[in-house]
């Protein structure tokens, strides 16, 4: 039975994941992050802060233990909105949100390598990040924008691995209710993101996915 490991498993667009790969066939181990509520859709849940590099090294330690180390795909679906100008993000808010959606990225990437088939799949989610410099959301565009250039790095590194980097639009999410604005007309929702996942994964998809 294939497996499927998703760091954010508390996210709307990883509990779709999860839910189209359990439709087919797979066995899903999900990590959250602390103090979120338990989602029973995954066979395993696993806590730990993302930002912790010895946190999530013992989480991984626990997950091969546990499950292995063949997992044939992993999912990166975790990441934190700051809706202020540039001038009013203090520093410490500056350092969260670039540890929440880059830090955290490398950490979980360092200690995932080594639970993964040799050509697994990498599948991270990311943005338009020529399409999200906006005021008001300064700290987070620039987060993003070092997440698109590290996967696009990563993939070039991995050449083994099926690396993707999943470019979305606006979805419809609660992630949104921390923006500085309205959630833009037409944008999906998470079983889009879930579905689109999926075909990708079969197609043995690797590279830019533009959702």
């Amino acid at each position: 039975m294939p497996t499927l490991l998703i760091w954010g498993a508390q996210s709307s667009i990883a509990r779709a994941t999860a839910t189209t790969f359990t439709n087919q066939g797979w066995t899903i181990v999900g990590v959250q992050r602390p103090e979120r509520p338990y989602i029973e859709l995954y066979q395993a849940t696993y806590e730990c802060d993302f930002s912790d590099w010895h946190a999530v090294n013992q989480t991984s330690l626990v997950i091969a233990q546990t499950h292995g180390c063949e997992f044939d795909a992993m999912l990166y679906a975790t990441g934190t909105m700051y809706g202020r100008k540039l001038a009013d993000t203090p520093p410490e808010a500056w350092h969260k949100i670039l540890g929440d959606n880059l830090t955290a990225a490398h950490i979980i990437t360092q200690q995932s390598l080594a639970l993964l088939a040799p050509n697994a799949s990498m599948m991270y989610l990311t943005a338009y990040s020529d399409k999200i410099k906006l005021p008001g959301i300064g700290a987070y565009a620039v987060a993003k924008a070092g997440l698109e250039a590290y996967v696009t790095v990563l993939a070039k590194e991995e050449r083994q691995k099926r690396i993707m980097n999943v470019r979305m639009g606006a979805i419809d999410t609660p992630l949104w209710e921390d923006a500085p604005f309205k959630l833009p007309r037409g944008a999906h929702n998470a079983d889009y993101v879930a579905d689109a996942l999926w075909n990708a994964y079969t197609q043995q998809h690797r590279g830019d996915l533009d959702l």
